[in-house]
């Protein structure tokens, strides 16, 4: 169940029945006018937050959906799931235009359960990382090619975000903060 707040009020504002199993993530579009939502049952909705109605599902991914990241631009929408799959889905054509995947060589090449993304303000760049996984997988959007695979953290990677400075900032099991400047000779610097 998707419900809205009045924050003013406290009161429920509106209430929409969305997903099978369970909502795991959210985000809103940066216009406020749309979020989308993605299930236990590896779908994106995309609802109105006016009136609370679902303009347009995707099901494309084979798992729960694990997180899901507008674009600044608020037409383009990122998720992940435990599929092994990052999908980039144009809202006001209402396709996936996009699949971003990666193989675990650790672990015989199975695919790497996806927990968490973060995409660059300018649109170029995806990261994402995995659950149990210590590496940081970073694609180009416009190609969907995987251009780095970045190692340092001892622990899983537990939460990923870009800079303003186009810089990647990870957080890990491991107790530390990792500042990426990938674009600059790949290297890292860990904060305890």
């Amino acid at each position: 169940e998707l419900v809205v707040w009045d924050l003013q009020s406290g009161n429920v504002a509106q209430r929409t029945m969305s997903h099978y199993g369970g909502v795991t993530c959210f985000d809103y579009s940066p216009n406020g006018v749309v979020v989308a939502t993605g299930g236990d049952d590896g779908k994106m909705k995309v609802w109105d937050t006016q009136t609370g109605t679902c303009l347009m599902t995707f099901d494309e991914h084979k798992g729960p959906i694990t997180d899901i990241v507008f674009a600044e631009s608020g037409r383009s929408v990122i998720t992940c799931s435990y599929d092994g799959e990052c999908k980039a889905f144009d809202v006001v054509r209402g396709r996936c235009f996009r699949t971003f995947t990666a193989s675990n060589q650790n672990n015989n090449n199975e695919h790497i359960e996806f927990t968490r993304i973060a995409v660059d303000s300018h649109f170029d760049f995806l990261a994402a990382c995995g659950r149990s996984n210590m590496t940081i997988y970073l694609w180009s959007i416009a190609t969907g090619k995987l251009v780095e695979e970045l190692q340092g953290h001892t622990g899983p990677v537990s939460s990923i975000n870009f800079t303003p400075l186009c810089k990647l900032v990870t957080g890990s099991w491991d107790g530390t903060v990792r500042v990426w400047d990938f674009l600059d000779a790949h290297s890292s610097i860990a904060y305890d």
